[in-house]
């Protein structure tokens, strides 16, 4: 998987494939707005860890196995409740995504014993 790749995949996750976290959040002002007093809204997030987005994503860009293991066993040493959480904040981060990139680059494609796979 090269960096642009990566880059690519954050692109996509942050898109209409992905969470669109941004999108999210103008639509839920827009929603707190239209509902005033109420002032709920909804997002529907597995809320969970599974990487079922991230896997989907990795399959539609055409990454082979070997790297997609790389990548999600990566995701699992970022901090976050749950898949959306874990890519906005490396999205959110200024050097987030640059970083990513880096630590998987860094593994090199036979993966690295201080990872463990």
């Amino acid at each position: 998987m090269t960096r642009d790749q990566i880059y690519e995949f954050f692109s996509r996750f942050d898109g209409p494939e992905g969470c669109s976290l941004r999108s999210i959040c103008l639509l839920a002002a827009i929603r707190l707005n239209n509902q005033g007093a109420n002032g709920s809204f909804s997002w529907a997030c597995p809320g969970d860890r599974s990487q079922t987005l991230s896997r989907q994503i990795l399959n539609r860009m055409g990454i082979i196995a070997q790297d997609q293991k790389r990548f999600l066993a990566i995701l699992e040493m970022y901090e976050g409740s749950c898949e959306c959480e874990v890519l906005s904040n490396i999205l959110e981060d200024g050097e987030g995504v640059k970083d990513f990139a880096d630590d998987f680059l860094a593994m090199g494609s036979q993966g690295s014993p201080a990872y463990g796979f």
